[in-house]
């Protein structure tokens, strides 16, 4: 099993959001998932156009930026445009 997290809080371990998105990642692996951390929705994107098959798709979505609802509209599509009936998971803080 494979599953792409798209959180921007990897670049930040330090806070107890960057710590928690780490430990989730951690225990994935530890259950044998794959784990492929994005920390972009732009990175997210790149990846899935690169043909990259994933089981799972997780992200959180701060609503902070005018556009990130775009971005999260486009990682979405382009994730339904190459594989059908994959599970997608909101993460929150």
């Amino acid at each position: 099993m494979k599953v792409l997290i798209v959180e921007s809080e990897f670049l930040h371990q330090d806070t107890w959001v960057g710590n928690a998105v780490e430990r989730l990642a951690d225990a994935l692996s530890q259950q044998n998932v794959t784990v492929i951390k994005s920390t972009s929705f732009d990175d997210g994107y790149a990846i899935l156009s690169a043909n990259e098959a994933i089981d799972c798709l997780m992200f959180s979505y701060q609503m902070e930026q005018p556009d990130e609802h775009l971005s999260v509209r486009q990682l979405i599509g382009k994730l339904h445009e190459r594989q059908q009936n994959v599970p997608v998971f909101l993460l929150g803080d």
